[in-house]
């Protein structure tokens, strides 16, 4: 199941991100926020696994939001 709802996912959202502007500096902040969950993931600590998932979907989605706008 997690493969489809994935995939669905990241086909909504591959338009958008391809408006995006890029930059080093958001790949780092993207990086260091998916180590962040996987070393919760890893230390088997699912408060914090959350909470890092959490600031980076909020943080990812004020990225892509503007990208939403009416044409």
């Amino acid at each position: 199941m997690l493969p489809a709802v994935h995939k669905a996912f990241t086909a909504w959202l591959a338009d958008h991100w391809l408006k995006m502007p890029r930059s080093p500096e958001r790949n780092r902040v993207n990086w260091l926020r998916h180590r962040d969950i996987f070393q919760a993931i890893r230390d088997r600590d699912p408060d914090a696994a959350e909470a890092a998932l959490a600031s980076h979907l909020n943080a990812a989605w004020e990225y892509v939001r503007g990208t939403f706008e009416a044409h």
